[in-house]
């Protein structure tokens, strides 16, 4: 097994060409192959290292015990990377993703206290608040994700939208009460 990471694409007469090598042992012969950037033959045995070959010196250091570079919990919009160029995309999928949850568990509330709109309309922005707020914890302790106070308050942007949505459904289909 090993790896090997170039600097340009290979076409596949090299990519067979080079397999061939490998597999016949002699992957150091790929050292000369223009372009090669990196070549990790994982031969060390044992240890923290992995040692590139190639003579580029991309040596990989594994840690002891692996953990997240940083655990930043709900990082302000205004010192989030992408505050100043929003990824709207993004924010279109957050607030999308959580409109169905205010929508379906705002009429499910209707449905078993229909006298209490308020109240139920106030439960389900908490809870839609509470699942953000849990999903944004969790993301805090995973490598390549971030905790982003933009994605909580899109979240909860999209529970409200989902309770207004249940609300206008209502009012349409027959004067505010459920078929």
């Amino acid at each position: 097994m090993g790896l090997a990471f170039y600097n340009r694409a290979l076409d596949t007469t090299e990519i067979t060409r080079h397999y061939l090598i490998w597999m016949q042992g002699h992957a150091q012969q790929l050292t000369k192959t223009p372009g090669l950037t990196a070549l990790y033959l994982f031969n060390e045995g044992a240890g923290q290292l992995i040692q590139d070959s190639s003579g580029n010196h991309h040596d990989v250091i594994i840690p002891a015990i692996f953990g997240p570079v940083q655990r930043d919990l709900l990082i302000p919009p205004w010192k989030d990377l992408s505050y100043y160029q929003p990824d709207y995309s993004d924010i279109f999928v957050n607030i999308l993703g959580f409109i169905p949850f205010g929508f379906c568990f705002f009429l499910h509330r209707h449905l078993r206290e229909p006298r209490q709109r308020m109240a139920n309309a106030l439960l389900v922005i908490l809870s839609g608040m509470m699942v953000s707020l849990t999903i944004e914890v969790i993301q805090a302790w995973l490598p390549n994700r971030v905790s982003s106070m933009t994605d909580f308050l899109t979240n909860t942007t999209g529970t409200l939208l989902g309770i207004v949505l249940a609300i206008v459904v209502q009012a349409r289909v027959g004067n505010g009460k459920l078929p």
